[in-house]
């Protein structure tokens, strides 16, 4: 089943999982992996630390709108074999490069 057809990825990072399987498994499903960052990446494959680094490509990913997933996302809806929602699997710029802080704000 083509689960990720018209969806073309972009690894941006260590994910902690093997880029060859990772590379198969896409493909497998319809994907494409891109080996360089391009406006036809439509989702780039990361963790929060490597957001946080704010590289090259997520500073372009982020200007671009494109979504920033976990590999999990990736991972599960293969094993669903059906694309999965991907919100709990959204990696937001926004969020890990500016972390809120955990201290109530003083009462006015």
């Amino acid at each position: 089943m083509a689960i990720f057809d018209g969806l073309n990825f972009f690894i941006c990072g260590h994910l902690g999982y093997n880029t060859h399987a990772l590379a198969n498994k896409i493909e497998s499903y319809g994907g494409t992996l891109s080996p360089t960052f391009t406006r036809k990446v439509t989702h780039i494959i990361t963790t929060e630390q490597e957001v946080r680094k704010m590289s090259s490509p997520i500073v372009r990913g982020t200007q671009l709108g494109i979504t920033f997933v976990a590999v999990r996302w990736i991972l599960d809806s293969a094993k669903k074999d059906h694309l999965l929602d991907p919100y709990d699997y959204i990696i937001d710029p926004q969020k890990s490069a500016h972390p809120s802080s955990s201290r109530p704000s003083a009462a006015a």
